[in-house]
C-alpha cells in the first residue's frame, strides 16, 4: 500500500509538472497540510538528506544508493537536489525495474510454463508501458482488450 500510494503521489507530481500549474509539491503540501488539520494532527519534522537520500532510492528504484550516487546528491546545491533526484530516479531504469516487478507480482505473470513465448512477450510490453509512463486506465484498457 505505501508503494502504491508513493508511485500515485510520482504520477500526481509528473501531471502537474507536464500542466505547468502550481509546482507540485506546494499542491501536495496543501492537501497533506489540509488533511493532517482536519484530524488535528501535527506534520512530522522534515527528514535530513541523508534520510531522504536512502528513502528515496529504496522507494522509488527498490535499492539503496551506492556511494557514489551518495556522493554526486551532497555535492549538489541543497536548493534543488532532492527534486533533481526524483527527477532522475523516476526517469531511470531502476524505476522501470522496481515497478515491473510490482506489476509482475500483482499480475501473477509466470516466466516459465506452456506459453513462454506469450509470457516473455507480456513481460516486454508490460516494461516498455512502464517505461513509456502509460496511464493507467490505459494500461486496463489494453490488458483487457488484448487479443
Amino acid at each position: 500500500m505505501k508503494k502504491r500510494f508513493l508511485f500515485v503521489i510520482m504520477l500526481v507530481v509528473s501531471v502537474f509538472r507536464v500542466m505547468g500549474e502550481v509546482p507540485p509539491s506546494q499542491k501536495i503540501d496543501q492537501l497533506v497540510e489540509a488533511g493532517l488539520a482536519k484530524q488535528n494532527l501535527k506534520a512530522n519534522p522534515v527528514i535530513d538528506d541523508a534520510t531522504f537520500l536512502r528513502r528515496a532510492y529504496l522507494s522509488i528504484i527498490g535499492r539503496i544508493p551506492t556511494i557514489e550516487e551518495a556522493e554526486a546528491f551532497f555535492t549538489r546545491s541543497t536548493d534543488e537536489r532532492r527534486s533533481q533526484l526524483i527527477g532522475e530516479l523516476i526517469n531511470s531504469d531502476g524505476f522501470t525495474s522496481h515497478f515491473y516487478n510490482f506489476w509482475a507480482d500483482i499480475l501473477r505473470m509466470q516466466e516459465d510454463g506452456p506459453s513462454r513465448n506469450a509470457s516473455l512477450n507480456f513481460q516486454l510490453w508490460l516494461k516498455k508501458a512502464l517505461k513509456d509512463n502509460l496511464p493507467y486506465n490505459k494500461m486496463v484498457y489494453a490488458l483487457v482488450s488484448a487479443r
